[in-house]
């Protein structure tokens, strides 16, 4: 491995530990608290995560379906099933809200 590059290994661990130093830090009653996290974790770690899933899904995918379009299908399905779920138990929860 060349030096100064990440493995995937590190990739995956390095923002954990970074959350985990933080919340050492972080106290629980601090108004802040939300923002801070969302200062911390910010759009890089859901670009990771989405990314992550992408790869977990091709890798998931028969040999007969891997072609772009079918990971493209299957990823989309999931995200739109996952997002009417969250809405379905905001419903059954009653936290229902404008931005539901």
């Amino acid at each position: 491995m060349v030096r100064g590059s990440r493995s995937p290994i590190s990739r995956f661990i390095r923002p954990i530990f970074i959350a985990l130093v933080h919340m050492a830090f972080f106290s629980a009653d601090d108004p802040d608290l939300p923002d801070n996290f969302r200062e911390m974790f910010g759009p890089e770690q859901i670009d990771q995560q989405i990314r992550q899933a992408i790869q977990f899904c091709w890798m998931a995918l028969p040999e007969g379906k891997k072609n772009i379009d079918e990971l493209e299908r299957q990823i989309r399905r999931m995200v739109d099933r996952a997002i009417r779920d969250m809405r379905e138990d905001r419903d059954a929860f009653g936290l229902n809200q404008s931005d539901s």
